[in-house]
């Protein structure tokens, strides 16, 4: 197995993409990232 992630949280998709915590948010929010909820923890889709 490699240590390749499926999912990032938010923050280390901000930092991996360059695109603002409150933007990344923010598409979420409008439904514009594919995303998986664990609990209260949001995490993107890579």
């Amino acid at each position: 197995m490699t240590g390749t992630k499926i999912a990032l949280s938010i923050e280390e998709a901000a930092d991996y993409t360059g695109i603002g915590r409150n933007t990344l948010r923010n598409l979420v929010e409008w439904g514009k990232l594919p995303v998986l909820k664990v609990g209260r923890k949001i995490l993107s889709v890579c």
